[in-house]
């Protein structure tokens, strides 16, 4: 499981699956930090590549800030490129138009993807904040989130996305949970977490196929104890029955060699 899963570093979430997609609905500063600092550390700690894009209320200053500090070698993790912080306007929108420029980002993302396991690294770590979003953009960035959605099925990567409440639309709510594998969000201090229908049916599935393999596991761990059982068995007997003849042979031969007395035709006859 190792190799399909990472830890998402976030307690009530555990370990995701490689190509998980999760939107995080935030009121304030300090629940988007509680989400995302433990998030990218596990990353960080796993060998992962890791993107933070950033928005208000946490810019790219704040997000280093926080980060730092429950990673005091941050700074070297950046000089060596295992970690990027980059600002919303840099990446979501085309300069000349102002337009969502939803074919680079999804380019941006595989490519980054590609790039951290060439260099090594067990994967990539992504992560958006859609505060910046307009309500004229709200469609284009859904259909660019339906895409996203199935451009990292089977990635080696992970991505959260983070929405602020405040700017959200409740038509624009069930878009975001449409689009993604986990909607996450804070009601009354604790963390919710709602999984899309086909998650739940995925669970059950690998659920069903692990208790089957473990299963298959345990027979197959008893047919080759009993195998080795058998070969022990056959190697004491055939070890046991061979010593002795050949132990004879052995000095046969020897008191041949030896034997000074017998002439060559007759030992090389007996020899033979």
């Amino acid at each position: 499981m190792s190799l399909r899963t990472t830890p998402s570093g976030v307690q009530f979430i555990g370990a995701l699956s490689w190509g998980t997609h999760v939107c995080q609905f935030y009121d304030w500063s300090d629940d988007l930090a509680d989400f995302l600092i433990p998030y990218f550390k596990a990353g960080l700690d796993n060998n992962e590549y890791c993107r933070w894009v950033t928005a208000e209320p946490l810019n790219v200053d704040d997000a280093e800030a926080r980060l730092r500090a429950a990673v005091p070698n941050l700074d070297a993790l950046i000089r060596a490129g295992q970690i990027e912080f980059m600002d919303h306007r840099n990446y979501y929108i085309r300069t000349a138009t102002g337009e969502l420029d939803a074919e680079g980002v999804l380019a941006a993302w595989s490519e980054r993807e590609q790039s951290a396991l060439s260099r090594g690294y067990a994967g990539a770590r992504v992560s958006g904040n859609a505060f910046w979003l307009e309500p004229h953009l709200w469609q284009d960035f859904a259909g660019y989130e339906a895409r996203l959605q199935e451009g990292i099925a089977g990635r080696r990567m992970i991505c959260f996305c983070s929405y602020c409440l405040r700017r959200c639309q409740p038509s624009g709510i069930l878009d975001v949970v449409e689009n993604h594998d986990y909607a996450i969000a804070r009601r009354g201090g604790h963390w919710t977490v709602v999984e899309t229908p086909i998650v739940k049916v995925t669970k059950e599935q690998l659920d069903r196929l692990n208790r089957e393999l473990d299963r298959q596991v345990r027979e197959r761990t008893a047919e080759l104890e009993a195998a080795i059982a058998i070969r022990d068995e056959f190697l004491s007997i055939a070890s046991h029955e061979l010593k002795t003849p050949l132990t004879t042979l052995k000095l046969y031969l020897e008191s041949l060699v030896q034997d000074g007395r017998m002439s060559a035709a007759e030992r090389r006859r007996r020899l033979e």
